[in-house]
C-alpha cells in the first residue's frame, strides 16, 4: 500500500516519495478549456486547497515528469503549457496581526524572500501596490512571458482578525491596494488562481477584481477538491480491505460507515463530496472518529459566534436543529460585507452547512442547507453545548456512546439513567427562567449526537414525532414532554397519545427493524427562592 500523507500538501514532495495522490489533474484541464484568466474557489478548510494549488505551480512550471501517470500526463501541449513564471503566495504564511504597516512589510518580505531574489529583482519601493506594480512587470521582462499568480487562503488576514474591527480595516485597505495592482496588469497574466474559505466583500477580491469566474458553485467543478465515492473505492482499496479485516467488515459496509461519517459535501445539491482529511485520517488509524472537529474548530467561527453574542449583542441560536433544512436564495451565495454576515453564512463557508437540495419556484432557484454528514452535526452540536451550556466535549462525547449503546440493546432504565446524567451536568445557573423550547432542544441536540437525522419523509400522516431514532435493529419514533404542572404520569400520557393519534409510526410499518414508541416527560419541581428541581421519566410501547 502506498503511504497516505495526512498533512502533506506538497504535489512535488507526494509524487517524489510515491505517496498516494488521488489524481486531479482532470480539473486543471478544464480550467485550460475553460480559457478564463481569473478564478476563485472557496472550500472549506483541511479539503485539500493548498495541496491543488501546489499543483497548479509544478504544472505551470513544466514539470512533466511529476505529472507522469497521472490523467493530464498526455493530453495536453506541454510546450505550450508549461515554463511559465509562478508566483505563489500563501497568507497563511504572512503575519497580520501588527500593525498596517507591519502587515504590508510582512507581504513585501514575502515576495522578495521567495520572487525578488531568484529574479534579480532590486528592492526599491516600501508600498505594497508600487512594490508588487514593480516585481511583476520585471518578471514579465525578464522571461518574455505572462505570469501564473497563486494565492491560497486570501481570506486569512480577515478571518484571523473577525472580532477586531480595526485590524480588519486596516488589513483591508493593504489588500485593497494589492489586487487593485493585479486589476492594473491585465495583460501580464496568464491565470490568476484565488482560494478561501469566505467571500468577503470589502477584501476588494470581488470588489476590485470583479471579472473572477467563481467555481464555488459551478458544476463543472464540484469534485475539483475532496473525494467522490468512487476515487475512495479506487485509490484507497488496499487500505480499505485491511481496514474492513481488521473492523471483521465488509469493504461494502466500511464504505457505508465512511460514507455515514464524512461523506455529504454539495456545492450543486446533487453532487456528494467526501471530506479528504477525515477519510485519510480514518483510513490512517484504522479508526472512524471525527477527525476534521478535533483539527481545530475554525477560529473564524468561534470568534464570529463569541464576539457577536456577547459584544454586538446579537443573538444566536443555540439549537442545533435549527440549523437543518435552511432555505435560501442565490443571493446567499454572493460576497458579503463583513456587517451583512450572519452565522448562516460562516457555517457554510466553514463547512458545516451544505447544499442538500435545489428547488425552482418559477424562474426562482432555492437552495436547502443541512449539514453534510455525522461528523459534522456531531461536532457542532458539541461545540453549541460546550460554549452555551457548558457541557464539556469528552464526557458528552462518552456519554453519547454510551446511549446509543443502550438504545441499541433496549436496555432503557441505563438510557433514561443517561440522559438524566447530562441534563444535570448542566450548570444550574444557566436553568433558570427556562421552558419548554430549552428543554426540547437540548433533548434534540441530544438524539443528534447519537445519529439522529429527522427528514420529511419520516414524517406520519397528520405530523411529525419529535424525533426518529434509526438503529440497526430498531427504530425509536420519540415525543418529548415538558411541564411544570401537573405529574409525570400525565405528561407521558400526552406523548404516547400524541405519537398513536398522529400515526407518527406508519411512515414504518414495511421496515424489517421493531418500531418503538417512547414517550419521554421533563417536569420541572418548583422550589421557593431556587432553581426548580428537574425530574425525567419514560414510556415505552
Amino acid at each position: 500500500m502506498k503511504a497516505l500523507a495526512l498533512s502533506n500538501s506538497d504535489f512535488k514532495r507526494l509524487r517524489t516519495t510515491d505517496m498516494l495522490y488521488v489524481d486531479k489533474t482532470q480539473e486543471i484541464q478544464r480550467l485550460l478549456e475553460d480559457k478564463g484568466t481569473y478564478y476563485f474557489l472557496a472550500r472549506p478548510r483541511r479539503f485539500g486547497k493548498s495541496l491543488f494549488i501546489s499543483t497548479l505551480e509544478a504544472f505551470f512550471e513544466g514539470k512533466k515528469e511529476l505529472f507522469e501517470g497521472l490523467y493530464i500526463y498526455d493530453k495536453i501541449d506541454w510546450e505550450k503549457h508549461g515554463n511559465y513564471p509562478v508566483i505563489r503566495l500563501n497568507f497563511s504564511l504572512i503575519k497580520s496581526g501588527g500593525s498596517k504597516a507591519e502587515f504590508e512589510e510582512s507581504i513585501i518580505d514575502y515576495l522578495e524572500n521567495f520572487y525578488a531574489i531568484p529574479y534579480n529583482f532590486d528592492r526599491r519601493y516600501n508600498n505594497i501596490k508600487t512594490y508588487f506594480f514593480a516585481l511583476v512587470t520585471h518578471i514579465y521582462r525578464q522571461t518574455g512571458k505572462q505570469i501564473i499568480l497563486l494565492i491560497d487562503e486570501y481570506d486569512k488576514p480577515i478571518t484571523d482578525h473577525i472580532a477586531d474591527d480595526k485590524r480588519i480595516e486596516d488589513n483591508q485597505e493593504i489588500m485593497r491596494d494589492f489586487y487593485d495592482t493585479i486589476k492594473n496588469l491585465p495583460g501580464y497574466w496568464r491565470m490568476v488562481f484565488i482560494t478561501g474559505i469566505s467571500k468577503f466583500a470589502r477584501v476588494s477580491v470581488f470588489s476590485v477584481l470583479n471579472n473572477l469566474t467563481d467555481l464555488s458553485e459551478h458544476d463543472p467543478f464540484h469534485a475539483i477538491l475532496g473525494f467522490t465515492r468512487s476515487e475512495i473505492e479506487h485509490y484507497f482499496a488496499p487500505h480499505l480491505q485491511a481496514f474492513a479485516e481488521k473492523e471483521g467488515k465488509t469493504v461494502a459496509e466500511l464504505l457505508d460507515y465512511l460514507q455515514f461519517w464524512y461523506d455529504g459535501y454539495s456545492w450543486d445539491g446533487i453532487h456528494r463530496i467526501y471530506n479528504p482529511y477525515s477519510v485519510l485520517s480514518a483510513l490512517y488509524y484504522q479508526k472512524i472518529e471525527g477527525y476534521w472537529y478535533g483539527s481545530g474548530t475554525p477560529k473564524l467561527l468561534v470568534d464570529f459566534i463569541l464576539h457577536r453574542t456577547y459584544h454586538k449583542n446579537t443573538p444566536i441560536n443555540k439549537n442545533a436543529k435549527s440549523y437543518e433544512n435552511l432555505r435560501v436564495e442565490s443571493e446567499f451565495f454572493k460576497s458579503k460585507e463583513l456587517e451583512q454576515l450572519n452565522i448562516n453564512h460562516l457555517l457554510y463557508n466553514t463547512g458545516y452547512l451544505t447544499i442538500d437540495k435545489t428547488k425552482s419556484v418559477d424562474i426562482i432557484k432555492e437552495y436547502y442547507l443541512t449539514y453534510p454528514n455525522y461528523e459534522v452535526r456531531w461536532s457542532f452540536t458539541a461545540y453549541l453545548l460546550y460554549y452555551f451550556y457548558k457541557l464539556p466535549y469528552d464526557e458528552v462525547k462518552l456519554d453519547a456512546n454510551r446511549l446509543r449503546s443502550a438504545l441499541q440493546l433496549g436496555d432503557m432504565p441505563q438510557a433514561i439513567s443517561l440522559i438524566r446524567r447530562f441534563f444535570s451536568n448542566i450548570p444550574h445557573e444557566l436553568r433558570k427562567n427556562t421552558d419548554e423550547a430549552y428543554y426540547h432542544a437540548l433533548f434534540q441536540m441530544l438524539m443528534m449526537l447519537i445519529g439522529v437525522r429527522i427528514k420529511s419523509e419520516e414524517s406520519g400522516s397528520m405530523g411529525r414525532a419529535d424525533v426518529v431514532l434509526r438503529l440497526p435493529k430498531k427504530i425509536y419514533v420519540i415525543e418529548f414532554k415538558h411541564g411544570k404542572l401537573g405529574t409525570m404520569e400525565t405528561l407521558l400520557n400526552k406523548a404516547m397519545q400524541q405519537i398513536e393519534e398522529n400515526q407518527y409510526t406508519a411512515a414504518f410499518e414495511g421496515d424489517k427493524r421493531r418500531i418503538l414508541k417512547l414517550a419521554v416527560g421533563f417536569l420541572e419541581k418548583p422550589r421557593k427562592g431556587k432553581v426548580s428541581e428537574l425530574e425525567i421519566d419514560y414510556s415505552l410501547k
